[in-house]
């Protein structure tokens, strides 16, 4: 009875035990957390900025946490101008994610070929995040990097925010309404503008150098083309604006076409200047990449305020008011004028002259030169 009684405490202990467990492990499949980056990435490097050609070091990296400071990710690898890729497929329960990217300097990211962080320009460390729904299922996972200069940071993770229930619904991006700080952009796999987009998102900056590559993985390298839009907020006055390209390129300012070079080229550079008043200006960029290197970028400078309109053209007539004083003519009696003389001839060897008497009621006489009036001389 006793050995019986000795052993009851250590059962009662042991599922009490095995009830706990059982419940921190149902608590913690329901809650949100960070979830499992889908296991290591592939990784790739590259000695430049733009990930072109084959890469210089492949390697598993088991996250993207790196902070090199002013050091590279392997001997083998610059310590500035240099780019890497990662790849992994992760498999997640359906729920909204939040992806969060730290850099510097530029990072792309790309959930199942959609872009969702683009931040392609040189900066100091900053931190971007993006909110998207997955369904429940494998999801494939991009990120790109570049370093240009100085200290360089890479870092990548998510986080489920909630369960099963779907964010809302995006609008459809056509039409698209140009966002007031951003770029709206639509990636055709085609050099025509046609059919629907392959890739939709928003970009900080039409500033990209694509060298030999693509714009996102599974896109065409070449033949295709990209249109971005945006309102632009400027001040009022003259603008001088610059784009480089290869191919193409066509680019509207407040719905005015201002430069056309819709053509096979190596890269060009156009400027073209307008007078703008103030307010959000309506830009458009369209581009197309043909074959080999592939590059866009634009910029705009404020030259100064818009010169004044030039003075309207003379037409001939005089405007009202700039007759100046009235001038009176001053008639001078018909008894008071000198003779004038009309003609000169003669008769039987004399020289007479025709003249008009205003005296006489302007009749016209001939007189001979040697009875002319003093006032007419001879």
């Amino acid at each position: 009875m006793n050995t019986r009684l000795s052993h009851r405490p250590t059962r009662i202990t042991l599922i009490a035990s095995s009830l706990i467990v059982l419940v921190l492990v149902v608590l913690a499949g329901n809650s949100p957390g960070v979830k499992a980056q889908g296991g290591t990435w592939e990784a790739k490097y590259w000695n430049n900025p733009n990930l072109s050609g084959a890469p210089n070091l492949s390697r598993t990296d088991t996250s993207i946490n790196f902070d090199w400071g002013a050091g590279s990710p392997a001997n083998t690898i610059n310590s500035d101008n240099f780019s890497a890729q990662w790849t992994q497929t992760a498999n997640l329960s359906q729920g909204t994610y939040r992806f969060s990217a730290t850099m510097d300097d530029g990072m792309r990211v790309w959930i199942d070929n959609v872009l969702i962080i683009d931040s392609w320009i040189d900066s100091q460390v900053r931190t971007i995040t993006a909110d998207v729904f997955l369904s429940a299922g494998s999801h494939a996972i991009l990120v790109q990097y570049y370093e240009d200069g100085g200290l360089a940071v890479a870092k990548v993770g998510f986080l489920q925010l909630g369960g099963t229930t779907p964010a809302p619904p995006t609008p459809p991006p056509t039409p698209p309404t140009p966002p007031a700080q951003a770029w709206f952009n639509e990636y055709f796999a085609n050099a025509s503008l046609s059919g629907n987009p392959a890739l939709t998102g928003t970009t900080s900056a039409v500033n990209f150098n694509w060298g030999l590559g693509s714009p996102a993985p599974g896109f065409p390298a070449d033949f295709f083309s990209v249109r971005w839009v945006r309102n632009l907020p400027l001040e009022a006055g003259r603008y001088r604006f610059t784009v480089t390209a290869d191919d193409g390129v066509r680019l509207w300012v407040n719905n005015a076409l201002i430069v056309d070079q819709w053509k096979v080229q190596p890269a060009t550079t156009y400027n073209a200047e307008i007078d703008l008043a103030a307010g959000n200006i309506p830009v458009k960029v369209e581009y197309f990449e043909n074959t080999g290197l592939a590059r866009i970028q634009l910029t705009w400078v404020r030259l100064g305020a818009v010169p004044p309109p030039p003075p309207a053209a003379h037409s001939g007539r005089i405007p009202p008011g700039d007759l100046g004083p009235a001038r009176t003519r001053r008639r001078i009696p018909l008894q008071d004028r000198p003779p004038r003389v009309l003609r000169v001839g003669g008769r039987k060897g004399r020289r007479l002259r025709q003249v008009r008497a205003p005296r006489l009621a302007g009749r016209r006489l001939l007189l001979p030169e040697d009875r002319l009036p003093a006032s007419l001389g001879k």
